[in-house]
């Protein structure tokens, strides 16, 4: 998941709601020193356009897991390299080596990546529908009756999951969005009739309908359990790996000192340990 700015371009604002070592660490009472600028370690971040969790490479607001990692990293001498990309790609790239992480996964989706303690979210995800549609969920029998928009590599809640690996191949059924915008793919083709509804993150869907105006209205419909978001990191190298360790030890630092209490603010976003999970 060309790269576009305005992942919604046509969505309501009226949506209805119907989910080697890494460097020392600095201690919690003393802020990190940064290193001087050229000696900073670039490491590149990928993921797909999925704002508020990831945005536009060019977005006045980059997204809150970009800002998070950055605030964990760049005090410690890193330097972030935030690249989107398709979420296939972006896993592969991570896996490979080509990346150290891959920021907005789950669990499920990045089993050969590395994972911290700590995750960086929860997901909670909803089926978007046109205004007009008279579709319900009720439970998984309700997906027969409908062409169902997904995104390629992406994993919701197991019941939903296996529901779409029996039925991929049969096109009446399941309708595979990829490239590096997701979501402004799905809502062109609810648009246009080619899915009857598709599953996305409920603060994707929110973000969305409050920055852009639409020419369709658009409703959530129900709610799918989720699972933690969470930043991966390569397996491919120990400076990637030992990675993991670190970004654990700083969000705890963050939560602590309130700068990711802020962070998630500028995004209308809370802690997802205390309150609504972004």
């Amino acid at each position: 998941m060309p790269r576009t700015r305005n992942p919604a371009a046509w969505l309501v604002a009226g949506l209805v709601v119907g989910s080697v070592s890494a460097p020392a660490l600095a201690s919690p009472a003393a802020p990190a020193t940064p290193l001087p600028r050229t000696d900073a370690i670039v490491l590149v971040a990928v993921a797909d356009e999925w704002c508020p969790y990831t945005c536009a490479e060019d977005a006045p607001q980059p997204g809150y897991l970009v800002e998070l990692v950055r605030a964990v990293f760049e005090p410690l001498g890193y330097r972030i390299d935030y690249r989107v990309m398709p979420w296939p790609r972006a896993l592969r790239e991570t896996q490979l080596g080509r990346a150290s992480l891959a920021m907005g996964a789950t669990p499920a989706n990045a089993r050969d990546l590395v994972l911290p303690a700590l995750p960086a979210g929860r997901d909670e995800s909803t089926f978007a529908v046109r205004r007009d549609s008279a579709w319900r969920y009720t439970g998984i029998p309700d997906l027969a009756a409908i062409t169902l928009g997904v995104t390629a590599d992406y994993t919701y809640f197991p019941e939903v999951d296996d529901w779409i690996e029996r039925h991929r191949d049969n096109p009446d059924r399941i309708d595979v969005a990829t490239g590096n915008a997701p979501l402004t793919t799905n809502l062109r083709k609810l648009e246009s009739g080619r899915v009857d509804a598709f599953i996305e993150n409920r603060n994707v869907l929110l973000h969305a309908a409050a920055r852009h105006p639409t020419r369709l209205g658009i409703r959530m419909e129900g709610r799918i359990p989720g699972d933690d978001i969470v930043v991966g990191f390569s397996p491919f190298s120990a400076r990637d790996t030992a990675l993991a360790g670190v970004f654990d030890e700083r969000v705890r630092q963050l939560r602590a000192n309130g700068e990711l209490a802020a962070i998630l603010a500028r995004y209308g976003l809370e802690d997802w340990v205390k309150g609504t999970p972004p």
